[in-house]
């Protein structure tokens, strides 16, 4: 029973850009969950009331015009915001140029651009490998801060 508690979920979020859900989704459900790690499906009303405590990993797919527009203003709404503060990862699956922004996300390693086409398999990989790297580090952090240290003056007593 201790072995339940101890398990954690793993789940990664794919952005809705459409009513319906792609072929692509289903198909990449099925490879995160052999990974054990669980795809949710998400809007973007849904997505700007999540816990902004935890960082969270994006999967959005770019392709067609519709969803590429959809998509760009997410990111000016709320993505943006949310990747500046390092509290949202975005794996985005793009058939068109990446986004004209990416220099500043950079830095802070919350944009990662994917070119389509893409075998399926090998992208569930990549982000497995990012999103469990990015689970252990932030399990490594400790939570704390820094100790305080006391100014030294000088003297010698």
């Amino acid at each position: 029973m201790n072995d339940e508690k101890d398990k954690s979920v793993n789940y990664i979020f794919f952005l809705k850009t459409k009513k319906e859900l792609s072929e692509s989704f289903y198909f990449l459900a099925e490879l995160f969950n052999i990974l054990s790690i669980n795809l949710l499906p998400i809007t973007q009303e849904e997505l700007t009331m999540l816990d902004r405590l935890k960082r969270h990993h994006l999967i959005v797919l770019q392709n067609d015009f519709s969803s590429a527009q959809l998509i760009r203003q997410a990111k000016k709404n709320f993505l943006f915001s949310s990747m500046i503060t390092g509290k949202m990862i975005v794996h985005d699956l793009s058939s068109f140029s990446p986004s004209e922004d990416v220099e500043r996300f950079q830095n802070k390693n919350v944009y990662r651009f994917y070119r389509l086409p893409l075998s399926l398999k090998d992208l569930a990989i990549a982000v497995a490998n990012d999103y469990f790297k990015d689970k252990s580090i932030q399990a490594e952090l400790w939570p704390g801060g820094r100790r305080a240290k006391l100014p030294t003056i000088g003297l010698n007593v």
